[in-house]
Parts: C-alpha cells; sequence; structure tokens
C-alpha cells in the first residue's frame, strides 16, 4: 500500500509541477503578444530592419507557442496519470473492502450457534 500511497504522491507532485509550468506558459505568452511593439523596437534598435525584427518576433512567438503547447501535452499526461492511479487506488480499496466483508460473513455462517441458557 505504501508504493501505492508514494505512486500517487509522485503523480500529484508532477501535475502540480505540470499546471505551474502550463500557468507561467500562459502568462509569459500573453506578454510577449502584448509587447509585439516593444519587442520589435528593442530589436530595430541593434540595427535590424522593420521586416527583420518582425520576423525575429514571430519565429520567437512560433516558438513559445510551440513550448507551450509541450506544456499542455505534459499537464494532460500528469491529469491522466494521477486520475488512473486515483482510479487503481480506488479499485483497490473496494475489492478490499469486499474481501474482508466476504471474509467476515464465511466466519459468522461457520460460527457455531450460542446454546440458549
Amino acid at each position: 500500500m505504501s508504493e501505492n500511497t508514494d505512486a500517487l504522491r509522485q503523480a500529484a507532485d508532477r501535475l502540480d509541477t505540470a499546471r505551474r509550468a502550463y500557468e507561467r506558459g500562459e502568462e509569459g505568452l500573453r506578454l510577449l503578444q502584448r509587447s509585439r511593439t516593444r519587442f520589435i523596437h528593442s530589436l530595430r534598435n541593434t540595427g535590424l530592419t522593420y521586416s527583420q525584427a518582425r520576423i525575429k518576433y514571430d519565429n520567437c512567438l512560433d516558438e513559445q507557442r510551440r513550448l507551450h503547447e509541450q506544456e499542455k501535452r505534459q499537464l494532460q499526461y500528469a491529469e491522466r496519470l494521477y486520475a488512473s492511479l486515483c482510479a487503481e487506488l480506488d479499485r483497490a480499496a473496494k475489492a478490499a473492502r469486499s474481501e474482508k466483508q466476504q471474509l467476515q460473513e464465511t466466519t459468522a455462517d461457520t460460527a457455531p450457534a450460542a446454546e440458549p441458557a
């Protein structure tokens, strides 16, 4: 049972880490999209033309979107893994309760009847 608990704890930690990474990515993308003009302007200050700076911005945005999509897939995997482990533990607990109940019923059926006094 301890192994299952450890696995569930690890899955919960992985899910938490994936959620935080995804949320940071959401915020980063939002900030990058809001700062388009400033980003391009700062690249122009390095000597690039507007067209070159815009291409660099677009490439950067595409790369960030790709990374964010990867984080999304990792989050979805962590959610599925956690749900799977929870369901597995739930099935195991139900099976243990059922087995215990059957054992109690079997013990009650085979116990000698009390003699009347």
